[in-house]
C-alpha cells in the first residue's frame, strides 16, 4: 500500500514539473527577449569599429528567444528547448567584452546571466552542470583567443565567474530540491483534505441518516410509553380501593422494565371483596424490560381475571409456566423472567396473603417492621429444580397494617459522598422513618431522599416504591 501511494506521489510530481516547467520556461525566454538587449546601455563605451557587432551580439538573445516562442507556438516545439537555446545565446552573448579592461561590466553581465538561470527552479542537476561548463570553458577559450593580451589573468574575472557558476549549481540544485518537497507536501495536504472533506460529507449523511433514525425510534419510544402508562392502573382506581396510598415510579428510560398491576374481585359485594396488587421488575430495563413487562401483565390478567387463581403463591406458580411456555424457555437459552411480589387482600375477613419471586414485603403493624422474604427463585428464567412452587404467607390484618411493595431499583441506586449504593438496610431504615407520615408525605420524602443521594450519578435501575395504609377503624 505504501509504494502504491509514493508511486502516484511520485507520478504527480512529474506531472507537476513539467507542467511548471512549461510555464517557467515561458517566462524565461519572455524576461530575456524584453530585458537582455538593457545591456545596450555600455554602447557609448565601445570602439566605433565594434559598435555594429555589439549591438547583433547583444541582441542575439531577444531574437533566439522571440524566434523559439514562434516555433514553439506555430509547430508546437517543446518550449523547455526553446528555453535551453534562450540560455546558451545569453551565456554565448555574455563572454563578449566590449570593453576588454572593465571586469565590473564583465563580471556584472555574466553575474545577471546565472542569477537568471538560478530563478529557474526546476532545472535539473546535470542540465545546470552542463551550463556551468559551457559558461566557463566559453569564457576560457574566449579570454585565450581573444583577451590573453590585453587584460591580465587576475584581472580577467573567470576566478569570480567560475564561483558564480559553482554557486548557480548549487543554488539550483536545492531550489529543485524544495520545491519538490513543497509540492509533495502540498499534494499530501490536499489528498488529507480531499480525504478529511470525504469523510466529512460521509459523516455528515450518516448523521443525518442517524438523527433521522434516532427521531424515528424516539417518537416510536413515545408511543411503546404511551401505551404502557395505558396498561398502568390509573392513580383514581388505586385511590379508590386504597384510599391511603402511594405509587413512586420512576422509569430510567421512557419505557420501563418495572411494573405494578391491581384488579378487584367481587368489587360490589362487601362480604367477598376482594383485590389483588403486583409489583414486577422483569429482565432489564428499557425496551427489552418493556417487553417483557407487557407479557407479564397479559398474562396476569389471563391467569386471574379469566381462570379465576387469586391466591398468590399459585398466581405465581402458573405464570411461571406460562412464561417458560410463552418465551420457550425449554428448548432455547432465553432466560428472561421477573422479580414480582403478590398481594391479595381480603376485605371482609381482613387477611393480606403475600407470595414473592426474588422480592420481599415489609410491613408494619404497632410500629414494629416485618419482612416476608419471597422464595429465591424468579417467574421464569432458568429452572434447575423439577417442579417450582412460591410459598404463600399469611398476615392477620385485625390491627392498622401499613406494607410496601417494591423492585430492588430504590436501594441499588448509586449515590452519597462515596458513590455507593442506597442498600437494603437504610431503605428499610427510612421506611421506618416514615411509615406514620401521611401517604403523599411518604412519596415526597421518597423522592427527596432519592434525588439527595443520587445527586450527579445516573439512575442504573427501573424505581417503584408503592406503599398502603389499612385500617379498619
Amino acid at each position: 500500500m505504501k509504494s502504491i501511494i509514493e508511486d502516484h506521489l511520485h507520478e504527480e510530481w512529474l506531472h507537476e514539473k513539467q507542467r511548471l516547467r512549461q510555464r517557467l520556461s515561458i517566462w524565461t525566454i519572455a524576461l530575456t527577449i524584453m530585458l537582455y538587449p538593457g545591456t545596450l546601455a555600455d554602447y557609448s563605451m565601445v570602439a566605433s569599429a565594434e559598435k555594429s557587432f555589439f549591438v547583433w551580439v547583444r541582441l542575439i538573445p531577444s531574437m533566439v528567444g522571440a524566434l523559439g516562442l514562434f516555433i514553439f507556438y506555430a509547430l508546437r516545439v517543446p518550449v523547455q528547448w526553446v528555453m535551453y537555446i534562450t540560455l546558451v545565446a545569453v551565456l554565448t552573448s555574455s563572454a563578449y567584452r566590449p570593453v576588454p579592461g572593465d571586469m565590473v561590466n564583465f563580471v556584472f553581465t555574466n553575474g545577471a546571466c546565472l542569477i537568471l538561470m538560478s530563478a529557474i527552479p526546476l532545472i535539473a542537476f546535470w542540465q545546470s552542470v552542463l551550463f556551468w561548463v559551457y559558461l566557463v570553458g566559453l569564457n576560457v577559450t574566449v579570454y585565450i583567443v581573444v583577451y590573453a593580451g590585453k587584460v591580465p589573468l587576475p584581472q580577467s574575472g573567470l576566478a569570480f565567474t567560475t564561483a558564480l557558476g559553482v554557486m548557480f549549481v548549487v543554488v539550483s540544485r536545492f531550489r529543485h530540491e524544495i520545491i519538490r518537497r513543497n509540492f509533495l507536501q502540498s499534494f499530501q495536504l490536499k489528498s488529507q483534505n480531499h480525504q478529511i472533506n470525504d469523510q466529512k460529507t460521509e459523516l455528515e449523511a450518516l448523521n443525518e441518516d442517524l438523527h433521522e433514525k434516532n427521531s424515528m425510534l424516539t417518537e416510536s419510544i413515545g408511543y411503546a410509553k404511551n401505551i404502557q402508562t395505558l396498561l398502568l392502573p390509573r392513580p383514581q382506581d388505586i385511590l379508590r380501593v386504597f384510599p391511603q396510598s402511594f405509587v413512586f415510579f420512576k422509569p430510567r428510560n421512557q419505557v420501563s422494565g418495572d411494573f405494578y398491576w391491581l384488579t378487584e374481585i367481587h368489587p360490589h359485594q362487601p362480604d367477598k371483596h376482594e383485590a389483588i396488587v403486583v409489583a414486577m421488575d422483569c429482565t432489564g430495563h428499557g425496551v427489552p424490560g418493556a417487553l417483557i413487562s407487557m407479557i407479564g401483565e397479559s398474562l396476569l390478567k389471563q391467569v386471574v381475571n379469566k381462570e379465576k387463581i387469586y391466591a398468590p403463591h399459585e398466581i405465581l406458580n402458573s405464570l411461571h409456566r406460562e412464561i417458560r411456555h410463552t418465551l420457550r424457555q425449554k428448548e432455547s437459552l432465553n432466560r428472561d423472567g421477573m422479580d414480582m411480589g403478590v398481594v391479595h387482600i381480603n376485605f371482609a375477613q381482613k387477611t393480606l396473603q403475600y407470595a414473592g419471586a426474588c422480592n420481599t414485603m415489609i410491613y408494619f403493624q404497632d410500629q414494629q417492621l416485618h419482612q416476608l422474604k419471597g422464595d429465591s427463585y424468579s417467574v421464569g428464567g432458568e429452572q434447575r429444580e423439577f417442579n417450582r412452587c412460591f410459598t404463600n404467607h399469611i398476615v392477620s390484618l385485625d390491627k392498622p397494617t401499613t406494607f410496601y411493595l417494591f423492585s430492588d431499583g430504590y436501594q441499588d441506586q448509586f449515590g452519597g459522598s462515596e458513590g455507593k449504593k442506597f442498600m437494603r438496610k437504610r431503605f428499610r431504615e427510612t421506611l421506618q422513618q416514615i411509615h406514620t407520615l401521611p401517604m403523599p408525605a411518604q412519596k415526597q420524602h421518597l423522592e427527596q431522599t432519592l434525588t439527595q443521594w443520587q445527586g450527579n450519578h445516573e439512575q442504573v435501575d427501573d424505581i417503584l416504591v408503592m406503599g398502603f395504609c389499612l385500617s379498619y377503624d
